[in-house]
């Protein structure tokens, strides 16, 4: 089966760098790392990490990344001795790593699952435990850490049901992936089962929960909402609708529900967040066709007052915070077929939540918050209107369900915990 997986991944790229250039004729976001995702590491990295075996914590993008945050930030505060690599395979993720852990010992891209780049990586990081996020299983670097006597485990652990079909076509190669594994921490009872039924040795599956419950744990007595308010020109009641981590398709309808409900709510105003920074222009043009007055949060910041109700966020790290200023939010990625994002963040604040019917990805959490009334499900665009005003007209039922899911989030939480609990048999 390796053999046969090596040639469908060459043939993904032969493919899949076309395309890329295409879209971006210079390939700015991959000349940049280029090197390490071929596992060539720069000498300074390798000097700090000279004679160490560090913990090498792997998060693919940006949700994994902060996911993982508290549990990093823990690691670092127990284990100050300890030299810690992060690496991420996207750009904003590495981004926000960076930002977040300016004390990691490196911060990397995770290299390209080739046989030869993979053990070329790990000769050169040499880590003593490798911890992978969510569902970053990649075989050849699950092999070469397995022959090279390096324990690889899995936390925070998540196999969707598309995710489960899929993986099952291939059980064998899936149960010979995995078998190693000294520890996979699933974030539900369903994942647990499914990882189960796909091979994965049933003593070293635990349930842990979801380390995004945790996500804002340690900043609960944090306000960023009077800071936000001065620097977007924002006063302390104008209501504010936020469409958060949205996907093409998904810009028009939060655009389209919040025009008709400023038709009531006049000094309504709209925080437009696309879930890629490279589809900022795009959305940018979209605003331009509705003739809808505009400012980008990045101008904003360098001092440029604010042009009209809707701001255009477009700068890395922020959505989190900027969710303390809404008094309605809608999840992207739930109307679109992408399967949802992390509707958490803002549970966190207590505010309204809204999201498609597309949350494959986060089923369990949004039947949770449907079932607990946290949340509301709306079927289309013109539902996504409707709601919206609904509840920018009854603020006090808006009030309770925030309430209802800043609860729920923290009944949930304690993820972090259970996992370092686990994994101290094996650091």
């Amino acid at each position: 089966m390796y053999p046969l997986y090596s040639l469908l991944l060459i043939l993904f790229f032969l493919i899949y760098l076309p395309i890329s250039f295409l879209q971006d004729p210079t390939l700015r976001k991959y000349r940049r790392n280029l090197k390490e995702r071929f596992g060539r590491y720069s000498p300074q990295l390798l000097e700090r990490l000279k004679g160490s075996r560090p913990l090498w914590i792997h998060a693919v993008s940006v949700g994994e990344t902060m996911a993982a945050s508290p549990l990093i930030a823990e690691l670092m505060r127990q284990r100050p001795q300890e030299r810690i690599v992060l690496s991420t395979v996207t750009y904003t993720g590495n981004q926000v790593a960076r930002e977040r852990f300016p004390g990691a010992d490196g911060i990397i891209y995770f290299p390209l699952d080739f046989q030869g780049v993979v053990q070329r990586a790990l000769r050169q990081i040499r880590p003593r435990t490798v911890l992978l996020t969510e569902t970053e299983l990649w075989p050849h670097f699950l092999r070469a850490c397995r022959e090279q006597g390096i324990p690889c485990m899995l936390i925070n652990g998540r196999i969707s049901e598309a995710s489960f079909r899929r993986y099952r076509r291939v059980r064998p190669f899936f149960r010979r992936m995995v078998r190693g594994m000294p520890l996979l921490c699933m974030q539900s009872e369903a994942d647990e089962r499914r990882i189960i039924e796909l091979g994965a040795d049933p003593a070293s599956v635990k349930w842990t929960g979801n380390l995004k419950f945790d996500q804002y744990a340690k900043e609960e007595g944090e306000d960023s909402r009077p800071r936000l308010l001065r620097e977007l020109m924002i006063g302390d009641e104008v209501p504010v609708f936020i469409a958060g981590s949205t996907h093409p398709g998904e810009e028009e309808a939060a655009i389209e529900a919040f025009w008709g409900a400023k038709k009531e709510i006049t000094n309504l105003l709209l925080i437009l967040a696309p879930r890629h920074p490279e589809r900022v222009a795009e959305v940018e043009q979209i605003l331009n066709q509705r003739k809808l007055a505009f400012s980008r949060r990045s101008r904003i910041r360098l001092g440029e007052r604010r042009d009209g109700d809707v701001i255009l966020l477009d700068t890395m790290g922020e959505l989190g915070k900027m969710y303390s200023l809404g008094t309605i939010i809608f999840v992207g990625g739930s109307l679109a077929k992408i399967g949802g994002h992390n509707i958490l963040e803002a549970a966190f604040y207590g505010v309204p939540i809204l999201f498609g019917p597309h949350m494959e990805n986060f089923r369990e959490i949004a039947e949770l918050f449907l079932t607990r009334g946290g949340a509301l499900a709306v079927r289309d665009a013109s539902d996504l209107a409707e709601k919206l005003l609904w509840l920018l007209l009854h603020p006090q039922e808006a009030q309770a369900m925030g309430e209802r899911g800043r609860a729920l989030r923290r009944e949930n939480r304690g993820a972090t915990q259970r996992t370092l609990d686990l994994l101290k048999a094996y650091l």
